[in-house]
């Protein structure tokens, strides 16, 4: 992404028209970004998530969904040939539950720093995803410098909404480190559209 380069992200992107809903701009997207066509995949839509906040002011909507592939192969190989080099360089996998459960031997919590952004309480988070198998991580080019790295970092925006989605999934707060009360950051959202300092932030994005 050019705004988050280098970052950990989920598929995703803004709304080419006020038309296009969430759903269809997140499959444009993962299709664009990924390569992936849910009409080659067992496909299940289960949710959007509430609405999330990035540090450059755009809203974002999680769209959640399930994905399988016939004969036990991994969707993220399904897809590996379809990768856009120019927007991903790599795809990685790790158990939701890692998102509730915390440390564990493919799984480490970082940080989970409290603070406070616009006033409303706020947690930045850091996990450490570790490399299992060789084929856990899938490059969209042989030449990729993170071809021999064994594990990778998830942070900010990311990290709150596979926390999110893991305790909505597993109906249960993190054990071992904290989160924020409510799901998602519609409240924060809504107060900065009555102080007007939304709209003014993101034309400067």
């Amino acid at each position: 992404m050019r705004t988050f380069a280098g970052h950990t992200a989920f598929p995703g992107g803004r709304c080419d028209s006020p038309e296009e809903g969430p759903w269809e701009t997140a499959l444009r997207e993962a299709k664009e970004e990924i390569g992936f066509d849910p009409t080659k995949f067992h496909f299940e839509r289960l949710c959007m998530l509430p609405c999330f906040l990035s540090r450059n002011h755009l809203v974002v909507r999680p769209c959640v969904c399930v994905v399988s592939c016939d004969g036990g192969t991994s969707p993220l190989q399904a897809i590996s040939s379809q990768m856009n080099p120019s927007e991903v360089e790599l795809t990685y996998s790790t158990k939701l539950r890692n998102f509730v459960d915390g440390k564990s031997r493919e799984f480490d919590v970082l940080c989970a720093h409290d603070g406070y952004w616009e006033g409303y309480r706020w947690i930045y988070y850091e996990f450490e995803v570790f490399r299992q198998k060789y084929d856990d991580w899938v490059f969209s080019s042989r030449d990729s410098q993170l071809i021999n790295e064994q594990s990778n970092i998830t942070s900010g925006l990311t990290s709150h909404i596979a926390v999110d989605c893991a305790r909505i999934a597993f109906d249960q707060k993190p054990g071992t480190f904290p989160s924020l009360d409510q799901l998602g950051f519609e409240n924060l959202i809504r107060q900065l559209l009555i102080d007007n300092s939304f709209h003014q932030k993101s034309k400067k994005n």
